[in-house]
């Protein structure tokens, strides 16, 4: 699929959610929030992650001022694998 833009997209907000093991690292400070738990508090890893990706969202939304029908494309990614919707 190709999305041909009027105007160039721009980034107007991040939001980054990390599990324990990155909150122990150097780059801690630079996160928006972290879990104690691997799994977010979720039963499988699989909806810890789904968890992780809503969770860093409602931090974009916040930042940005936005509702999440302001957003047209949304683009995700963690250091495993990325999502695109």
């Amino acid at each position: 699929m190709v999305i041909l833009f009027a105007s160039k997209p721009s980034i107007v907000a991040t939001g980054t959610m990390v599990g324990p093991l990155e909150k122990k690292s150097v780059f801690m400070s630079y996160f928006d929030e972290h879990s104690t738990d691997e799994f977010f508090g979720e039963k499988t890893n699989e909806r810890g992650q789904a968890k992780m990706i809503y969770n860093a969202c409602e931090i974009i939304l916040k930042k940005a001022k936005l509702d999440k029908l302001d957003i047209e494309y949304f683009l995700s990614g963690d250091s495993v694998s990325y999502t695109h919707l």
